[in-house]
């Protein structure tokens, strides 16, 4: 049949095999390319871009792949107080695993909302999960870079996302495994390290609060020398005279406006530059109220000084044993961020 076709017939006849043997070819390529992990990574990555919720549920099984996650999250959170005993740890187990659905729920809700919004915040956080992402070291994270997608032996693809933690100051590679569904489409399943971030960041949470705590430290060991040393000097003003005289009191009244009180200006300043970890935030502010309570005793007494007003002595003494009761209890939580993490590190 063939040879009974003119010499243009013939021609027509193998264009359009080869128009058609293109098209199933560009068919089963396409096919193929819509059915590899790579695809599937493009299509991550243009969904978030367009924030298309749809398609962004095509491709990553959010519901699997935060199943591992939150228990990494509950047994990270759970890391982070090592100094309980064994029993104890057992005892709360069941009462935190209650908390499981809620904290799945409230990683799901994030992570939506980063699809829909590129924030995983949201003005409407109903399920109180902006907790749960500070909790979880998610805070301020940023993406740097997507690996490629590699096979594996066992048909199930993996790639990396290299994020940068603001808590760590360093980068993390989370590794993603890409598993084929039903449809043949490949589809994000699951981290295989999202457990190593948490320790990662809490590592970090540690070594920040250690630090924190030392400066601190610092800080008030080297101001306190100033406030000895002006305390010795008021002591050997008083012991040279009355305080009734004039000189007495102006000499005194000196000391506390051009020593005690600057030296607390200055250790309030040195505070406020300090880079203060949440679970510090407490002990922080307690620091800085004694300097306030100390700012305002040093203006009192040494207005008492010069009018000598009753009633001014009586307001500087009770903004100083003000500021010595917070002082205590400063003293008490310096001491239980120290023994916390002394305990941590004889696990």
């Amino acid at each position: 049949m063939f040879n009974n076709f003119s010499s243009k017939g013939k021609i027509r006849f193998i264009i359009a095999l080869c128009i058609i043997g293109c098209a199933v070819f560009a068919c089963f390529a396409y096919y193929y390319y819509t059915t590899t992990p790579g695809y599937a990574l493009k299509m991550v990555r243009e969904a978030i871009e367009t924030h298309d919720e749809a398609k962004f549920n095509e491709y990553v099984d959010v519901d699997n792949l935060l199943e591992d996650t939150t228990g990494d999250i509950i047994d990270g959170l759970m890391g982070s107080y090592q100094s309980i005993s064994g029993e104890t740890r057992a005892a709360v187990m069941p009462l935190v695993e209650m908390f499981r659905s809620p904290l799945k729920a409230s990683l799901k809700e994030a992570i939506m909302n980063y699809v829909k919004h590129g924030d995983f915040y949201s003005d409407n956080d109903m399920l109180g999960y902006s907790a749960i992402i500070q909790k979880a070291g998610l805070r301020g994270i940023e993406f740097r870079s997507l690996g490629k997608a590699e096979m594996q032996s066992d048909g199930t693809a993996k790639f990396d996302v290299v994020i940068f933690s603001p808590e760590a100051d360093d980068e993390f590679k989370v590794e993603f495994v890409l598993a084929k569904g039903e449809n043949g489409r490949y589809k994000i399943t699951e981290t295989r390290n999202f457990s190593d971030f948490i320790v990662f960041v809490l590592e970090a949470r540690e070594r920040k609060l250690a630090e924190f705590v030392a400066k601190t430290k610092e800080i008030i060991a080297r101001h306190d020398d100033v406030i000895k040393n002006a305390d010795k000097e008021l002591i050997e003003i008083m012991h040279s005279g009355s305080l009734g005289n004039d000189r007495i009191r102006n000499d005194m009244r000196e000391i506390m406006k051009n020593e005690v009180l600057p030296d607390y200006e200055a250790r309030k300043a040195e505070f406020a530059a300090l880079d203060v970890p949440d679970v510090a935030r407490s002990y922080y502010n307690l620091l800085v109220k004694i300097c306030d309570y100390r700012i305002n005793y040093a203006n009192e007494y040494a207005r008492w000084l010069e009018t000598k007003d009753a009633n001014t002595i009586h307001k500087a003494n009770e903004l100083l044993r003000t500021a010595q009761t917070m002082e205590s209890e400063a003293r008490m939580l310096e001491n239980k961020m120290e023994t916390k993490k002394s305990a941590e590190g004889q696990q």
